[in-house]
């Protein structure tokens, strides 16, 4: 892996890439763009294509693993993390949407899927990333 400065977006995508590499776990960064929407012309208009360039791409377990990290939700995002999901799944990988959240001063910062953000003080009733796709929490 090589190492850029400001090569991450975000301090969360910094902190996931130090969580693989804690984990021995190769990774691309941004690597790998997939098509959601054709572009198109028409008599009235032009359609840009639609394009969807995730966070990390690592293989895990004979498994493709895609991961988009969330530091906040935008209201647009929603409708390409859906099309994302059915090609991305469509091609056999696996797809998930991540978030960094608990606290420090409790020890539970860590990943977690975004849909339980919510239910991130509950620790022990759910599990993190990590602990989702069979990977070992160090």
């Amino acid at each position: 892996m090589i190492k850029e400065k400001n090569k991450y977006r975000s301090k969360d995508e910094k902190l996931f890439a130090k969580e693989l590499e804690k984990r021995n776990i190769p990774f691309q960064f941004e690597k790998r763009k997939f098509v959601l929407l054709e572009g198109k012309k028409t008599n009235y208009s032009n359609y840009r294509q639609s394009t969807y360039t995730p966070d990390f791409i690592f293989e895990y377990d004979n498994r493709v693993i895609v991961v988009e990290i969330k530091g906040f939700s935008r209201g647009d995002n929603t409708l390409k993390n859906k099309l994302a999901d059915y090609m991305i799944n469509e091609e056999g990988m696996e797809y998930y949407v991540v978030k960094l959240a608990g606290t420090i001063k409790d020890n539970t910062r860590d990943f977690y899927f975004y849909k339980d953000k919510g239910r991130v003080k509950l620790k022990n009733k759910i599990k993190t990333f990590w602990e989702r796709i069979g990977i070992e929490n160090e």
